[in-house]
């Protein structure tokens, strides 16, 4: 929002900074992630919210979601309910902001709000989501559901930093790190949690912008010799953009984020016999529901990049701030 909320003459902030990355060097926002994609012939996922039609041009928002499916990555769905609102009537104190957290609504008005999203992206992609996740993964058992009345049989929506927070309310005992089939033969795909080591260190979710290139090959490394079969990442559109201001008044490419992109992308590119890159569509549904429904869970297994890799990044961050690099 931009603090748009908050200040009636600012605007949300739109799709030419958020989506697209606009900056006076050029775009780098998706069309870059897709460039570095294709160069390791590598496909991407970007899951799109639909809610924030109600606050931006949905012409706009239409236009990337179509961007994205034309140049062949995959477009699936993401729901922030909160984007629901009527900005107006909520700054002049008229409405309440939504609820952010999508395991707060009846089941009956998740159904709703999943089927015209849902619907929303198959009319601007042609393609129907095969895939979903809640908007800070803020959801529940109550979700599954209605991703089973709607077709829909992934759901991507846990993630074990998040439990931690208790923003994500899956009950599973125990708790995941890898590819698991829940209630109403939905296949859950969490995000990817590690350990990471040195300061700051803890549990972290496997987030493109928060952790160095060297740290992210060592977490695949560990989770192949551990036999984990799905390693999930995320990053946001606008990753690729280094900014102090959220409005992106002196926005302009972030070399060391697109770099560490690139030594990512080229590690999988040159390890095709241990590393898939696969999108949802890929994925062997029938045979996981199959062999998943006979499995008994065990503990998840959580790797633990070296110390090192945790202390090059916490350095290279430091110097990022200020504004060396």
């Amino acid at each position: 929002m931009g603090g748009a909320l908050r200040d009636p003459s600012l605007s949300p902030v739109g799709p030419e900074q958020r989506i697209w990355g606009e900056t006076e060097q050029g775009r780098a926002g998706i069309d870059l992630f897709m460039d570095v994609f294709d160069e390791f012939g590598l496909r991407g996922v970007f899951f799109f919210e639909v809610c924030g039609r109600n606050v931006v041009d949905e012409a706009s928002l239409a236009e990337a979601a179509r961007h994205i499916h034309q140049r062949g990555h995959d477009v699936e769905l993401h729901v922030h309910p909160e984007f629901r609102m009527d900005i107006e009537k909520v700054r002049a104190g008229e409405a309440d902001k939504p609820s952010a957290f999508l395991f707060e609504y009846p089941w009956e008005a998740r159904l709703r709000l999943l089927r015209t999203t849902a619907e929303r992206i198959e009319a601007w992609t042609g393609r129907r989501p095969s895939a979903f996740r809640a908007g800070g993964f803020a959801s529940d058992e109550g979700t599954l559901a209605a991703l089973a009345a709607l077709g829909i049989p992934y759901d991507s929506s846990y993630s074990l930093w998040s439990v931690g927070l208790n923003t994500c309310r899956y009950r599973c005992d125990p708790p995941l790190n890898d590819v698991a089939l829940m209630d109403h033969g939905r296949v859950q795909v969490p995000i990817t949690c590690y350990q990471a080591a040195g300061p700051r260190g803890g549990l972290r979710q496997f987030d493109l912008a928060s952790l160095s290139a060297a740290e992210a090959i060592a977490v695949l490394e560990q989770l192949y010799a551990a036999g984990t079969r799905v390693c999930t990442s995320l990053t946001h559109s606008f990753r690729l953009v280094k900014t102090t201001d959220i409005q992106y008044g002196d926005a302009r490419p972030d070399g060391f984020n697109i770099r560490r992109l690139h030594a990512l992308c080229r590690f999988l590119a040159e390890n095709p016999d241990r590393f898939q890159v696969s999108t949802y569509r890929d994925l062997p549904l029938e045979q996981w529901q199959r062999e998943l429904a006979n499995e008994r869970r065990s503990q998840p297994f959580l790797p633990t990049p070296p110390t090192w890799t945790s202390l090059a990044r916490l350095a290279v961050q430091a110097i990022k701030d200020r504004g060396v690099i």
